[in-house]
């Protein structure tokens, strides 16, 4: 399909084509537009888009030469025309040639006659697989800005450096206006400014040197006033920035009321008071309503219980008490149904009952078979159980049901077992971690269930009780139930003939009532114990005591186990001296001081001094210094009658006390060996009288200069440690831990080699005595000159020469072996300087090639990181989407499931009321009335039954 020109002003809306700037052509199928577009727009056309076209060739002569952007992307383009059609459009930036079908070298050679290409594209082609499409086009076209997603940087073309994939992505700009133009153009330059760090480098010298010449004296009064007002502007949108983050922060955390005017914030108050009093309505609510049910279903059961006995659990047990106050009615009653006897005498023959004598007096005298004194040693006091409060006995209330008299008890009764102290066990609270108050509060805590008096309990002011005096139970036990029963008649008639008289009734005391009463006021004594110590907070005190205590003694297990570590490290050191002499480097010897540390075992706090040969220990806690088996024997001072001066007691002064020092380097020392790259290192030599004395003092080198967290000391080295093929690297280790730079020069080393050595000056050359050759004999010439016979030759070099006064020197072959002895020296040197110059070049080449092969790894391993974090962010995102998928599934689901339920609920709801409706009224009363009847007729032939039984036994 071919363009005309009816359609073009159709597709442009004017007719008037000479004003258009920008024309889009997208999408219209289009195989040949470029000659009409040329002869009618022309020069006047700026932008120009043919995407998703049929477009297979640019068949024109000339270009537009006024033309900044040109879309042929999504055509089918082959070919895309000579070099003078793209030379005919100097002002052309913008080119998008993508998903086409350029193949051809000629694609890139044709596009570089583009003066003033910015932004290419070209991806999508079957020409970007070809070999160094990238680097070629770059290098072809040097205006260019960004080649299809990233920006081409001046460093990328020279290959120093390849921009950041994600920091250099830039878009395509698709709208065909030139206001979209000129802002593509711009960000395009502001990011390919960004990602160029010479550009970079370039502002921020601009920045600085304009702030450094351009001082505030050359502004202007406009500017200054100028540059103030956009820090108060900038100042102000900072503010209204804060603001807004501030509210937004306030209301994700719900403290939005923080922001309210004082109006506001007191209406917000108010509200919030409104809602704690009515959602505390609603829990009090709940709270009585649920205390209501429970109370409700336990009156239920209890109920239940109570009417389906009908056995009789009082008459199951012989024994049964009764408060002393009312032992006199109760032996009244034996006596009465005891056997009678004239002749008998008993004391309690003459014991009255206080309330009813005559009762007594009128029953008739039964034999039973029972005596008096048998049924009164059956009355002891009761030792288990104590009555804490019981109300006065004329208060007692009566009933005339047989059962209710005997089986009742009294609403405020308190009983406790007098053997209910436990003590707790496994319980050690030490006195100094708490005060004397707590103390004693630990004590009783100690005891549970203890029974604290009135005085005590007075002492919480929570708990306030008003308690009576303990009452004492006596305590019968009944030679047999048909005993028993004939006892409780008696009682019965007893009680309703006080009562009538209104006097206090016989109340005796049953062991299932005590059971009940006394589980009751267990609880309570429990809940009251719990609140008692909830307040006073003995229980968590107790935790934290026990919680200090296992934190001591792990502890003091940590310090023991490094302390014999630390202890068994130097006896194996010490066994590694086995000769006098030992050596410490020359730089560890400058630098030498105690370590200070928070923590240190008992061997590390001690003080130390010498004088003379001998080292002290002194301000010891203990008798001895280190354990036997460590191996090490120190001298001790303990009387503390020492004055030394403050140089004795460094760490320097213990190793050069008592020995022979020599300065040394570590060459020297072993000139057996190859030479080393660090063989001018120097070292201290120091010859003690005995091994005993290297010991001493490496124990208190060690002991001082220990650092338990790296287990690092500064050692003495023997002769066979500076063998030792690591030893640098130990060395370099402890120069890094003390931080140490080893290629200073020693201040002090330097002093001690001098005091060591003699002064220049004194230092003579020994020459001959004058002597004519011709009186010499031939005994004095052998001893003079021993060179001629093959000899070794004078040492003038050495220390132990002595010193001879100068002479001239007469035998010129002595001058000769001096001179050739001087040459070899220096040659000698020459060439240990060389070796040691070539081995350092060696290692540093070494050292160079694992580095480089270092950094590939790296680079290979980031590489691989790379791929593998975006294959998993792939993964991440169809993860969130699969997630995304169920979540939708299961929320349709569910409502689905809802919605069924509620249908089934609606429908068993509806069968169920009309199942209840088909029951009428009438029915359910009947019933009502007939379960009614049918309790309280067995009720009452219950309570027949039993009293007709009572009262056949009674006649």
């Amino acid at each position: 399909m071919s363009l005309t020109l009816e359609k073009l002003k159709a597709l442009c809306n004017t007719d008037n084509l000479k004003s258009v700037q920008s024309l889009k052509l997208e999408g219209l199928e289009l195989t040949s537009c470029f000659k009409i577009l040329l002869r009618e727009m022309g020069v006047t056309l700026f932008i120009l888009s043919l995407k998703n076209n049929a477009l297979s060739t640019i068949e024109i002569p000339l270009g537009f030469t006024n033309l900044r952007k040109l879309d042929l992307s999504t055509n089918l383009l082959t070919n895309i025309g000579s070099n003078d059609l793209w030379s005919t459009m100097p002002r052309l930036q913008i080119l998008y040639l993508h998903d086409n079908l350029l193949e051809s070298w000629d694609t890139f050679t044709n596009i570089s006659y583009i003066p003033r290409l910015a932004h290419l594209t070209l991806f999508n082609n079957p020409c970007i697989h070809l070999p160094q499409y990238r680097k070629f086009m770059l290098s072809t076209i040097p205006t260019l800005l960004a080649l299809d997603f990233h920006i081409a940087t001046q460093e990328e073309r020279l290959g120093i450096h390849t921009p950041d994939p994600e920091l250099s992505k830039v878009w395509i700009q698709d709208l065909p206006d030139m206001k979209s133009f000129k802002s593509h153009m711009y960000k395009l330059r502001r990011k390919w400014e960004k990602c160029s760090p010479i550009i970079k480098i370039q502002s921020h010298w601009r920045r600085y040197y304009a702030k450094k010449n351009i001082g505030g004296n050359m502004l202007s009064e406009r500017d200054k006033h100028a540059i103030k007002i956009q820090k108060h502007i900038r100042g102000w949108l900072l503010r209204l920035h804060l603001r807004k983050d501030l509210e937004k922060m306030l209301r994700e955390s719900k403290n939005d009321h923080l922001l309210y005017t004082p109006a506001q914030f007191i209406r917000y108050q108010a509200i919030h008071k409104i809602e704690n009093a009515y959602s505390r309505y609603r829990i009090v609510k709940r709270f009585r309503k649920k205390r209501y049910d429970a109370a409700t279903k336990i009156s239920a059961a209890w109920k239940r219980f109570r009417v389906s006995r009908y056995n009789l659990p009082i008459l199951k047990t012989q024994k049964f008490y009764v408060l002393k106050s009312q032992q006199r009615t109760l032996i009244c009653m034996l006596r009465a149904m005891a056997m009678y006897s004239p002749d008998f005498y008993h004391p309690a023959n003459s014991i009255l009952d206080r309330m009813a004598p005559e009762f007594f007096e009128k029953i008739p005298k039964k034999p039973n078979g029972y005596t008096f004194p048998e049924l009164f040693n059956r009355i002891s006091e009761c030792k288990t159980i104590k009555v804490v409060r019981f109300p006065d006995v004329e208060n007692l209330a009566y009933s005339h049901i047989p059962l209710l008299q005997v089986m009742k008890w009294v609403k405020n009764a308190k009983i406790l077992n007098s053997n209910n102290e436990k003590p707790i066990k496994n319980l050690s609270i030490p006195k100094k971690y708490c005060n004397d108050e707590d103390y004693l509060r630990l004590k009783k805590f100690r005891i549970r269930g203890k029974i604290m008096t009135q005085n005590e309990r007075k002492k919480f002011k929570n708990i306030q009780l008003n308690l009576d005096e303990y009452l004492d139970l006596v305590e019968f036990v009944a030679p047999s139930l048909d005993f028993l029963q004939e006892l409780f008649l008696m009682i019965l008639e007893y009680n309703r003939l006080v009562f009538s008289k209104d006097l206090p009734i016989f109340q005796p005391i049953f062991k299932i009532s005590l059971d009940r009463v006394k589980a009751a006021c267990t609880v309570q004594a429990c809940w009251k114990g719990y609140k008692v110590r909830k307040n006073n907070m003995l229980g968590r005190l107790a935790i934290e005591r026990r919680a200090v205590l296992c934190l001591q003694r792990w502890w003091k297990s940590i310090r023991f186990i490094l302390r014999m570590k630390f202890l068994v490290k130097l006896k194996k050191i010490l066994t590694e001296y086995t000769s006098p002499i030992v050596y410490i480097q020359a730089h560890l010897f400058q630098y030498l001081v105690a370590m200070v540390s928070n923590f240190s075992f008992l061997e590390q706090n001690f003080s130390f001094y010498c004088t003379g040969d001998t080292v002290y220990i002194c301000n010891l806690s203990r008798k001895r210094f280190l354990p036997d088996w460590v191996g090490s024997n120190c001298t001790i001072e303990n009387s503390g009658s020492y004055s030394v001066s403050e140089e004795e007691k460094t760490l320097q002064a213990i190793i050069l006390s008592g020995a022979k020092v020599e300065v040394v380097t570590l060459q020297n020392e072993i000139s057996d060996r190859p030479p080393i790259a660090d063989s001018h290192i120097k070292f201290i030599k120091l010859e003690y009288k005995s091994i005993e004395e290297v010991k001493r003092r490496a124990s208190i080198l060690y002991l001082k200069t220990l650092n338990y967290r790296t287990g690092s000391y500064v050692p003495l080295f023997t002769r066979k440690m500076l063998t030792h093929p690591f030893l640098m690297s130990k060395l370099r280790q402890i120069w890094k831990l003390r931080n140490i730079d080893y290629s200073d020069n020693c201040p002090a080393i330097d002093i001690l080699s001098r005091a060591l050595n003699p002064k220049e000056e004194n230092i003579r050359i020994p020459t001959l005595p004058i002597v004519p050759e011709n009186l010499m004999s031939p005994i004095l010439l052998e001893s003079l000159s021993p060179v001629s016979k093959g000899e070794n030759p004078i040492d003038f070099t050495s220390e132990n020469t002595e010193v001879i006064t100068s002479r001239q020197i007469v035998n010129q072959e002595i001058l000769r072996q001096r001179v050739k002895y001087t040459r070899d020296e220096t040659y000698r040197r020459q060439a240990e300087l060389k070796y040691a110059k070539q081995m350092d070049l060696e290692t540093r080449v070494s050292v160079y090639k694992e580095d480089k092969e270092h950094t590939v790894g790296i680079l290979t391993y980031r590489k691989s990181v790379e791929e593998k974090e975006l294959e998993l962010k792939r993964s991440f995102i169809e993860a969130q989407n699969k997630k995304k998928r169920n979540s939708i599934n299961e929320k349709n689901f569910i409502m689905q499931f809802a919605q069924a339920k509620n249908m089934i609920g609606k429908l068993m709801k509806h069968s169920e009321i009309e199942r209840h409706k088909a029951r009428t009224a009438s029915e359910v009363k009947n019933r009502v009335n007939e379960v009614k009847i049918r309790s309280k007729e067995r009720r009452e032939l219950v309570q027949a039954i039993l009293y007709e039984k009572f009262k056949k036994r009674a006649l």
